[in-house]
């Protein structure tokens, strides 16, 4: 996947080459700053919890800043279903956690 995406980040565009890149990072060593090693990873398109397979299409290749961007963005769609759409789930009813589950991951997909 890394080879096919020619190393690069496909939101941002961020070359690595073959291998990992130093960057500066202010927040290391208690504040007096240091560089720390990154490596592009290998996003699932749809996510893996929501049936997505580990097939070439459903790859991409980001940085770490921006698989973080998505690793948030689908906290917070989970978290919006589950806890603030008042008639996807009815407060009163007693649903076992798989039937919980069921009921996101149907909504995510829609």
């Amino acid at each position: 996947i890394l080879r096919r995406d020619k190393y690069t980040c496909q939101d941002c565009g961020a070359e690595f080459g073959k291998s990992s890149r130093k960057v500066y990072d202010p927040s290391l060593r208690h504040g007096k700053g240091g560089y720390k090693k990154e490596s592009l990873e290998v996003h699932h398109i749809i996510p893996r919890s929501l049936g997505g397979s580990d097939h070439p299409g459903n790859l991409k290749t980001l940085c770490p800043d921006c698989h973080k961007k998505y690793g948030e963005l689908h906290r917070t769609r989970c978290k919006r279903i589950c806890y603030e759409d008042e008639d996807f789930i009815d407060r009163g009813s007693k649903i076992t956690l798989a039937e919980s589950v069921d009921r996101v991951i149907k909504r995510l997909i829609m």
